[in-house]
């Protein structure tokens, strides 16, 4: 349904890009973001910044964004700009669709998404939580 977005993830993952990389962000009953690279370092303060050094261009679909989902993170005002980041939706978020592109969904593990939304994040902000809406 969206083969930009999903060639574009493989290659990260085939790349090794996505190796020991954390889940840097977490909204909990909502969403959990990881793929930036510089979630590696020892730098928390840069973590959500990162990406591969290029953006993919917005290739939308009719996919809703449902518990399991995978979607790309994108500046909030710029259709063509996700990267390598992406987000899992923890529940229904009708809200974000036609927004962010979903590309993929998890067909298991469902109990490890449980896990990690379960953990903080050192990145919460109820302004950016906002602006996803």
């Amino acid at each position: 349904e969206s083969p930009i977005n999903s060639l574009n993830f493989k290659k990260l993952s085939n790349s090794q890009f996505y190796d020991k990389t954390l889940f840097h962000y977490a909204v909990p009953k909502f969403i959990i973001q990881g793929g930036d690279i510089l979630s590696r370092n020892q730098n928390p303060d840069d973590d959500g910044h990162g990406n591969p050094g290029w953006v993919i261009e917005a290739d939308h679909n009719d996919l809703k964004h449902n518990r399991g989902t995978l979607s790309m993170v994108r500046i909030i005002d710029e259709e063509n700009s996700a990267g390598s980041q992406f987000f899992i939706s923890l529940k229904e978020n009708s809200t974000l669709d036609g927004k962010y592109i979903v590309f993929a969904h998890l067909i298991d593990g469902d109990h490890i998404l449980s896990r990690i939304s379960k953990v903080s994040s050192e990145t919460f902000s109820r302004e950016v939580f906002n602006l996803l809406l």
